[in-house]
C-alpha cells in the first residue's frame, strides 16, 4: 500500500522475529522514494483523472501517436502529484487547496505555459502557471478542470458538485429532494430562474449556484478549444455572478474568488475529515460503514493533532 510493491522475505521474517520493528519498516516505506508513485494511484482511484478522454488531444499538440498514453496520464496526473508531494515533504494537507504551485513532467512543461521547471530535467517538479491563475491549489489546475469540464448550459455546476464531493464528501447529488416535476418546469427555458426559485432545486442549488459562479476562470468559451482549455481566463471573473444571478459565497459565507474559496475549504471541518474518511476507506478496500465511526474519529484526532499531515 505505500510502496506499490510486496515486502521481501527477509522484512516479513524480521517483523516475525520482532513485531515491534513494524512501525520502523511503516516509516522506511513512507521515505521511499516509491511512495509517491503509489500515493498517486491511491488517489487515483478516488479522483479519476489518471487517464480519460479530454477535449485536448496529443495531436493538438503536435504530439506523435506513441506519446497519446504518456499525454493523458500526464495531464490526468497533475493534481495527484501536487497531492502526493504535499503527502512526501510532510506538509499540511491544507496545501492542496492553497499552494500557488503545481507539478509538472517535462510534457507538461513543453505543452503549456509554466514556469519554474528545472533547465534539462526530467520527471515531476515544482511549477507555476504562466497565466496568473489564483493560489488554491489543485483547485487551479488544468488537470482536475480537463477530467470534471463543464458546458455553456451547465456553468461550473458539475464542477461545484465534483469539489464538495472530493474535498468535503458532501455529495450534493445525493440529497434526498422532493418536487413536482411538472409540464412547466420541464419546458421552461429559463432553467438557471428554475434553480434559484424552486424550493426543491434550492436543496442543492443554493450551494452549488455560488461555488460554481468562483469557477468562471475556467469556464471555455469554446470547449474543444485547446487555447481556451490550457488557460486561466481572469476577465471571466466577473460574469459567474451576473450569468448565474448570485453572490459568490461558500456555504452562505461570502468569499472573493477562487483563492478565497481555497481558504474556505482549508478551514472547513469536514474538509480534514474527509482527507481521513477517504483514505482510510481507499487503504482498506472498502466502503467505510458505522462499525468504523470510532476508527475514524481516533484517525481524524491524530491527523488534526498533528497538524493535519497525511503521513499521520
Amino acid at each position: 500500500d505505500l510502496r506499490g510493491v510486496l515486502p521481501d522475505l527477509a522484512e516479513l521474517e524480521a517483523v516475525e522475529a520482532d513485531p515491534s520493528l513494524l512501525e520502523s519498516h511503516r516509516d522506511a516505506y513512507l521515505d521511499d522514494p516509491r511512495f509517491a508513485d503509489q500515493f498517486v494511484y491511491l488517489l487515483g482511484e478516488r479522483w479519476h483523472t489518471l487517464v480519460d478522454t479530454y477535449n485536448a488531444f496529443y495531436y493538438d499538440y503536435r504530439l506523435d501517436v506513441m506519446d497519446e498514453y504518456q499525454f493523458k496520464r500526464s495531464v490526468g496526473s497533475e493534481p495527484l502529484r501536487l497531492m502526493a508531494q504535499t503527502a512526501v515533504d510532510d506538509r499540511p494537507w491544507t496545501d492542496i487547496v492553497t499552494l500557488d504551485t503545481s507539478m509538472a513532467n517535462e510534457m507538461l512543461n513543453d505543452i503549456w505555459d509554466l514556469e519554474g521547471y528545472p533547465e534539462g530535467a526530467t520527471g515531476w517538479h515544482p511549477v507555476r502557471y504562466g497565466d496568473g491563475r489564483p493560489a488554491a491549489g489543485v483547485l487551479s489546475t488544468n488537470g482536475l478542470w480537463w477530467k470534471y469540464t463543464t458546458t455553456e448550459f451547465n456553468q461550473n455546476r458539475s464542477r461545484a458538485a465534483a469539489v464538495s464531493r472530493l474535498l468535503l464528501c458532501e455529495d450534493l447529488l445525493s440529497r434526498p429532494v422532493e418536487f413536482e416535476v411538472d409540464e412547466e418546469l420541464l419546458q421552461s427555458a429559463d432553467v438557471s430562474s428554475m434553480v434559484r426559485t424552486e424550493p426543491g432545486c434550492l436543496a442543492c442549488h443554493a450551494v452549488i449556484e455560488p461555488l460554481a459562479a468562483t469557477l468562471y476562470g475556467f469556464l471555455w468559451v469554446e470547449d474543444k478549444s485547446v487555447v481556451e482549455m490550457e488557460s486561466y481566463h481572469p476577465e471571466r471573473e466577473i460574469v459567474g455572478p451576473v450569468e448565474l444571478g448570485v453572490e459568490l459565497a461558500y456555504w452562505g459565507e461570502p468569499i472573493s474568488g477562487l483563492e478565497d474559496l481555497g481558504r474556505s475549504i482549508a478551514a472547513d471541518p469536514r474538509f480534514g475529515r474527509c482527507a481521513v474518511e477517504s483514505m482510510t476507506g481507499t487503504l482498506l478496500r472498502r466502503t467505510l460503514g458505522l462499525e468504523d465511526f470510532s476508527l475514524v474519529n481516533r484517525l481524524h484526532s491524530d491527523f488534526v493533532t498533528d497538524g493535519m499531515r497525511m503521513r499521520s
